[in-house]
């Protein structure tokens, strides 16, 4: 069950995240209408750097997101601890754990993300940037 009455921006990663878990599953359409849940709120100048230290924009997350269309129906993803660090009036900085669960396997990662304020993206925010840490605690139980 999900918590309720959450800030927009706190809704809109667990969102975001659901939407990874569900298209890597397979349980939602092979669409780009299904991509536009994505495309919407990264910014075009979005930028990640994963927990492996590789940089990539938005064109080149998107590409390889598009290949691993139904790559694992048993891929979960956990959002934990997620606090906001930093706020402007449009802006917010956030930080969370990302905890990616697959059978017995397990890989915790520490995220920051930028988020800007929008209107018209589904839960009022779009990301402008995502800095993914490995968390080296992680078990074979997440909390």
């Amino acid at each position: 069950m999900k918590p309720v009455n959450l800030p927009s921006w706190h809704k809109e990663i667990i969102d975001l995240h659901d939407f990874f878990q569900a298209w890597n599953n397979g349980t939602i359409s092979n669409s780009q209408e299904s991509l536009m849940r994505v495309k919407q709120v990264w910014r075009d100048d979005f930028s990640i750097i994963f927990s492996n230290g590789q940089i990539c924009n938005r064109q080149e997350v998107l590409k390889q997101l598009e290949r691993d269309y139904a790559c694992d129906p048993d891929f979960r993803i956990e959002i934990q601890n997620v606090h906001l660090r930093w706020k402007t009036y449009e802006l917010v900085l956030v930080f969370y754990e990302e905890w990616h669960i697959d059978g017995d396997e397990i890989e915790a990662r520490s995220c920051s993300a930028l988020l800007q304020a929008q209107e018209d993206s589904p839960n009022g925010w779009i990301w402008l940037h995502i800095h993914e840490s490995p968390l080296r605690y992680a078990s074979k139980t997440p909390n």
